[in-house]
């Protein structure tokens, strides 16, 4: 019996048993790819942990940016585009998804005319209102929103209602249902210099990081501060009373108050 043979006869068993274990392995790792292979056919296209790269959104940064800078049109267009060539991606859809949910704001303003008895509605047309005359407003957003509620005093200075330290509520963005601003038994006042003034209130269902940087700068700025912060207010407030009935993720509500001023004392009024 030559080598070989002697070799093979001594070992066949040995081999054998290596060769169908292997066979084994290669039946289990096809299964196993077949079930892997199964599972992802029946997720979405994009998303979960089995599909990490496409988490990726190529240009939301530049819809992003587009959005912050109130350019609308451009970061719909963005998304828009994002979609028709990948509809499977979710952070494309979350990001439309705002601009097409229908945001209803319900908002009056209240006012205490000589503080005394019960509030008043605000009238359609121009309010007159003195120091005497307590103001505040309610709001009331259909889902959750960020609102930016300001005041531009007869000067030109801005003040920031909300968001703002001296505001009751919690930071943006504020849950549906009624809130009251500046918050239960707070009020705002007007200047106690007479002329026009102006309360805007912008809501949507995105963050505007402008206003939110506006708001914080007021808190500290000085006369002369307020009045460029209010060219800045003023200039991005018409850009979304601009958008707002276009299109239904953001609102926009004004009011003009006349403000008469501190009316003088007549001696008998108690504070």
């Amino acid at each position: 019996m030559s080598g070989l043979r002697l070799w093979w006869f001594m070992h066949r068993d040995a081999i054998r048993r290596f060769a169908g274990a292997g066979v084994a392995v290669l039946a289990v790792c096809c299964a196993l790819g077949g079930a892997y292979a199964l599972v992802r056919s029946r997720l979405p296209k994009c998303g979960g942990w089995l599909r990490p790269a496409c988490q990726a959104c190529p240009g939301l940064d530049a819809a992003l940016a587009a959005r912050a800078e109130g350019q609308y049109d451009r970061a719909a267009a963005l998304a828009d585009a994002a979609l028709d060539a990948h509809p499977e991606q979710a952070c494309w859809q979350d990001f439309k998804a705002q601009f097409n949910h229908n945001l209803r704001v319900k908002f009056k303003l209240l006012f205490l005319p000589g503080r005394r008895g019960a509030p008043e509605a605000a009238p359609a047309g121009p309010l007159r209102l003195s120091t005497k005359d307590p103001y505040y407003v309610i709001v009331n957003p259909s889902a959750k929103a960020y609102l930016y509620l300001f005041q531009v005093d007869g000067a030109g200075n801005l003040n920031a209602v909300f968001p703002s330290a001296g505001a009751l509520l919690a930071k943006n963005p504020v849950s549906p249902g009624e809130q009251r601003i500046p918050g239960t038994n707070r009020f705002l006042s007007v200047s106690s210099r007479p002329g026009h003034e102006q309360l805007f209130l912008v809501a949507a269902t995105w963050e505007i990081p402008e206003l939110e940087q506006i708001a914080k700068e007021a808190a500290s700025a000085k006369e002369g501060g307020r009045r460029a912060l209010a060219k800045r207010f003023l200039d991005r407030a018409a850009n979304e009373k601009h958008y707002a009935a276009p299109l239904p993720g953001p609102a926009f509500g004004q009011w003009d108050i006349e403000s008469l001023g501190a009316p003088p004392s007549d001696g008998r009024e108690k504070e």
